[in-house]
């Protein structure tokens, strides 16, 4: 189907219904906007068909993310922080949306405005969420402070190495890197394969 634009409107509500429907774990939900965007060489050919969907389709939320991720993929990063804010200001907004927005704000070096975004998913506790909340705050507060944020996280979620790459790379930024080295020694003694380690 991807091989004909006029589908691509009907592929997008598809993946927009996807979206929805896994809107408790951003990482799935994501993953679901990428497979669309990725297998797309024009980037402009979707956001037309985007355009051509009756307006409450138009509006949806998860079509306005997947337009998002569109305009990222065409290096638009300005468009689609305007998109995603247009998605955050909705109280059911997708969490992915919000922490894709906190990432672009992150590389923008605009820390205090993502410690508000990510406020809402707090609760969540989900390592992606942490790790742009530690992040933040060892910009604009307190490094220890985002440190036993970050220890506190991994001992809850023991699995995710996501949250140990960004301890260390804090340490690396913040402290010394005998310090950020030692983090990651200790953690390959008990997850020997984890290659972002």
């Amino acid at each position: 189907q991807l091989g004909h634009p006029e589908s691509l409107g009907d592929l997008a509500v598809r993946c927009a219904d996807a979206v929805d429907a896994k809107a408790s774990n951003p990482k799935a939900a994501h993953l679901f906007a990428r497979i669309l965007v990725d297998r797309i060489e024009d980037q402009a050919t979707l956001q037309k068909a985007i355009d051509a969907l009756p307006q409450e389709q138009r509006a949806r939320l998860a079509i306005l993310y997947i337009r998002a991720i569109s305009l990222l993929q065409d290096h638009k990063a300005d468009q689609a922080v305007k998109v995603l804010k247009t998605i955050i200001e909705n109280k059911s907004a997708p969490a992915a949306a919000r922490i894709a927005l906190a990432r672009l704000l992150i590389e923008s070096k605009d820390y205090p405005q993502v410690r508000v975004i990510l406020e809402p998913l707090e609760a969540l506790q989900l390592a992606s969420v942490v790790s742009l909340q530690a992040t933040a705050l060892a910009h604009t507060d307190d490094v220890a402070k985002a440190i036993a944020l970050l220890d506190q996280a991994i001992a809850l979620q023991d699995e995710d190495v996501e949250l140990i790459v960004t301890k260390a790379k804090l340490q690396l930024d913040f402290l010394d890197i005998v310090t950020a080295e030692r983090t990651l020694l200790d953690a390959l003694v008990t997850r020997p394969a984890a290659e972002p380690i």
